[in-house]
């Protein structure tokens, strides 16, 4: 749809107000709509933490994940993208809690291929934390799930934080070969 092309395009503005008046109209027409709040809720919910505005983003995460229709693959991701959130805000104790809740229900749901970039967002947390072999053990986590399930989209995100990593333990002819 074009309130997700503008998203795409970085037109995050023009997206948002798009996703909040498909929200009105499919408020306004219950039940018949109700599937089709949830995702327009976390379209809403990225839509907002790309603007840098996290309050606003958690708050329609949060809605989404209420929503009665959000499946278990759903709960999953808005977990995980809720996880992100409080990550860029700089809780990230209550990052953690949502990466680790994320992989789990991802686990539990057998949707593996999403596993990485929960896992990614603990490495990070445990970069800022100092804390590199716990960094590295989620590294090497991520790595080999997306190796096993050939989930391209995670490869860069992952060279990303193997650079990050390298640069934190001071081995930087590796972090500049990544």
């Amino acid at each position: 749809n074009y309130a997700s092309l503008c998203i795409e395009l970085g037109d995050y503005e023009q997206g948002l107000e798009l996703f909040k008046k498909s929200a009105h109209t499919f408020e306004s027409q219950l039940p018949a709509t109700e599937k089709y709040l949830t995702p327009t809720y976390s379209n809403i919910g990225a839509s907002y933490a790309k603007l840098e505005q996290y309050d606003s983003a958690m708050f329609f995460f949060q809605k989404a994940l209420d929503s009665p229709n959000a499946t278990m693959k759903t709960k999953g991701l808005l977990i995980h993208n809720m996880g992100e959130v409080l990550y860029e805000k700089g809780d990230l104790s209550a990052a953690q809690r949502h990466f680790e809740e994320a992989i789990t229900k991802k686990q539990e749901e057998k949707l593996l291929h999403f596993l990485p970039s929960s896992l990614l967002g603990l490495a990070q947390i445990y970069l800022k934390l100092v804390q590199p072999e716990q960094a590295k053990s989620f590294l090497e986590q991520s790595e080999s799930v997306i190796h096993q399930y050939r989930v391209k989209k995670s490869m860069s995100e992952l060279d990303d934080v193997w650079a990050a990593y390298y640069e934190h333990v001071g081995d930087f002819e590796k972090a500049v070969v990544i």
